[in-house]
């Protein structure tokens, strides 16, 4: 397959006179490193975000409503309310809207990735996206990638509920130590002992929660792509392309949970920054702790609100990156013919 010319942003776009172009894969000539795959899910989420905003923000509507509607309500409340008590109506309000937005998270973050995946292919494949032409395309696959979400939430609950006992009992032994070390060794001697046991802990947590999903991050990409494969042969595709490069794909994972952690910490130190402000304003014209009782509802679901809205506008670049590793994945087993499998899906 011809490689074509590279773009200053990345390899995966094709320059021409009027500017960047549509690709055609041209970026699976060789494999990706996990911070090349990074590097071209952000340049592609930044130069298609219009559509992928568009999309997120359509599936998340109606938990947006809900948040919305009920944030009216509860200010109405909140400012009509004479004197603060706990279990007010609109305390009630807030939490019978976090328990009916709840079940939503079971569906709908595999429907994200897979209307991501969706969008990405058919950009790289130089069709026109519209919010019609994908459910077309994600309506046939619809109920095999619920089905097979549910599956793996059942199965991910039962192995992360096994790696948290685990992870338990070394920390009641970390726990233990301390006890014992503060006893012999002194206070400060033990304060260094937990705190090296707890980062070694953290970190291995970390890893233990890779090694045990990097199995089920390909999940959407493989039911919507692969017209082949249902609910559950979709298990035995994720696990054929992940087991023969696992520790490529672990890396990977891991870089990306990095890459997804760095992000939602540069998003929530803006957002500290706006609230310590608002605190201050606050405390120079309000008793803090008598506005904070009364509003305390209201601040919540804004937060819940603010929270919904740029999960729904960041995660996009996150499912770029499991898309980005379907496809490596793809490329360093099967050699894949990117051209031919495309002439394939057109035909």
């Amino acid at each position: 397959m011809e490689k074509g010319p590279e773009s200053v942003a990345g390899d995966w776009r094709v320059a021409s006179e009027a500017g960047l172009t549509h690709s055609r894969f041209y970026w699976l000539t060789r494999p990706m490193s996990p911070f090349e795959m990074m590097d071209d899910a952000v340049a592609f989420f930044r130069e298609n975000f219009s559509v992928m905003a568009k999309a997120s923000i359509l599936l998340y509507a109606p938990l947006i409503i809900l948040v919305l509607i009920t944030l009216i309500i509860i200010v109405a409340l909140n400012a009509t309310a004479r004197t603060p008590q706990p279990f007010a109506p609109a305390d009630l309000i807030y939490l019978a809207s976090v328990c009916l937005a709840y079940p939503y998270f079971f569906v709908a973050p595999a429907l994200h990735a897979a209307i991501i995946s969706l969008i990405a292919h058919m950009r790289l494949q130089n069709e026109p996206v519209t919010l019609r032409s994908v459910w077309e395309r994600l309506k046939t696959r619809f109920w095999h990638l619920i089905a097979n979400q549910l599956l793996a939430f059942i199965v991910l609950g039962g192995i992360n509920l096994v790696i948290g006992i685990f992870f338990f009992a070394l920390l009641f032994l970390l726990l233990a130590t301390i006890g014992v070390t503060a006893g012999t060794a002194g206070g400060a001697f033990s304060v260094i002992i937990g705190l090296i046991g707890a980062l070694l802990l953290s970190i291995l947590w970390v890893v233990a929660i890779a090694m045990a999903t990097v199995w089920f991050i390909i999940l959407p990409q493989i039911v919507v792509l692969e017209p082949n494969t249902d609910a559950l042969t979709a298990f035995n595709r994720a696990f054929q392309l992940v087991g023969k490069n696992y520790r490529h794909a672990v890396l990977s994972y891991l870089a990306f949970i990095g890459f997804q952690t760095v992000v939602y910490l540069a998003a929530y130190m803006l957002l500290i920054m706006v609230v310590a402000i608002a605190v201050l304003i606050i405390h120079t014209y309000f008793d803090l702790d008598a506005f904070f009782m009364r509003w305390s509802a209201t601040l919540n679901q804004s937060y819940n609100l603010i929270t919904y809205v740029g999960f729904a506008l960041l995660m996009p670049m996150m499912y770029l990156t499991s898309f980005l590793l379907y496809y490596d994945l793809r490329y360093r087993i099967e050699g894949l013919d990117i051209e031919q499998a495309l002439t394939q899906m057109e035909g």
